[in-house]
């Protein structure tokens, strides 16, 4: 499910749409609604790695890993615009129960 073929939200509201539909945002409202929904914190593989790169960032309930540590969304955010990224995800699984699904893509082609 390339990040090209997902539908682009730009605010919370248009989250809503077909069971299992693979979405796509830059928004940082959407983003943070999605995950506190979800009860989930930004996280990082270690909190004193300023230097991120992609793939060391993630959303996460229950942080009680000792490889992860919680950081604030202003510090995610950065991160997350830093390294130039799309949050590719799912509201519903085809079920239409909630799902948790997303990754991080390059934003290549964002829209």
């Amino acid at each position: 499910m390339p990040t090209l073929t997902a539908r682009w939200v730009h605010r919370p509201r248009e989250i809503a749409g077909e069971h299992g539909e693979t979405l796509a945002t830059r928004s940082h409202e959407v983003i943070r609604e999605w995950a506190e929904a979800r009860r989930a914190v930004p996280v990082s593989i270690t909190a004193d790695d300023l230097s991120r790169r992609s793939g060391l960032l993630w959303i996460r309930a229950g942080v009680d890993e000792k490889r992860l540590a919680r950081i604030a969304w202003d510090e995610w955010f950065d991160a997350f615009e830093s390294d130039n990224l799309v949050f590719v995800f799912r509201s519903t699984r085809t079920s239409g129960r909630r799902s948790n699904f997303f990754r991080l893509d390059p934003a290549g082609g964002a829209r």
